[in-house]
């Protein structure tokens, strides 16, 4: 086997394909979450469009369907990379499954709320099972950043090209969201700024959106068709 460090996964045309669709609803629907959260409960009154994205953001059987979506669409560009480092024989793949196993729990935890009517319900008056979905994310969203970090330090230090730079661009995005956070505190507590401000809010909805999609970007871009010989040799799946 050879030393060289992989720049790629080296994926099938239908494969390439079928990822480069996956990314597009993915980018889509995840901004239909975002402009959802920042839209907010809105009125009759904001227009029909505004109306109609509340009431599908923020219902409980709306939140579902778009976890659902933003979820499945998500997890098969990560099993096409996990399968590629599987077929690498990287024990990296192993972290990538333990993150997706992480996601899909989160999701089915989710399902305990669809019966809810809305959001702000389950925020005012959280049942017993509220709470432990509350506690259960928190706790399965740290350990994924821990995976995460772990996997991006793994994928710099054995990879190279792009593979290396999904593994930087994972870090950097925890790195910024971090300090984003951070930031966002501080300002709203030192400074009395009204989170409320809509120019604050969707400078936040934006920056929000960008460090969610960026790693996946990345991570897409290191599986790709290219037409080479004796391609099964080189990670072709």
């Amino acid at each position: 086997m050879s030393n060289k460090k992989l720049s790629y996964f080296e994926v099938k045309r239908p494969v390439s394909r079928f990822l480069s669709w996956t990314l597009g609803f993915f980018l889509l629907f995840q901004g239909i979450v975002e402009l959802g959260d920042f839209v907010g409960l809105a009125r009759v009154s904001s227009g029909p469009l505004v109306y109609g994205l509340s009431r599908i953001t923020q219902s409980g059987v709306g939140h579902f369907l778009l976890s659902l979506v933003t979820t499945g669409l998500l997890v098969s560009i990560y099993e096409y990379f996990r399968r590629s480092l599987f077929k690498a024989k990287s024990v990296i793949s192993y972290l990538v499954l333990a993150i997706m196993t992480l996601m899909v729990c989160d999701f089915l935890v989710g399902l305990g709320t669809v019966g809810s009517t809305d959001i702000m319900q389950q925020l005012q008056s959280p049942t017993r099972f509220d709470s432990f979905a509350v506690r259960f994310k928190n706790t399965s969203a740290a350990f994924q950043s821990i995976l995460a970090v772990i996997m991006s330090i793994a994928l710099v230090w054995k990879y190279r090209g792009r593979i290396a730079l999904y593994g930087w661009v994972n870090l950097a995005s925890m790195i910024i969201s971090g300090l984003g956070v951070g930031s966002l505190y501080m300002l709203l507590m030192n400074h009395n700024v009204d989170f409320l401000n809509r120019g604050l809010s969707l400078a936040w909805t934006a920056f929000r959106y960008v460090i969610e999609i960026l790693p996946v970007v990345f991570m897409r871009r290191t599986l790709i068709y290219k037409q080479i010989k004796d391609s099964d040799e080189h990670g072709d799946i």
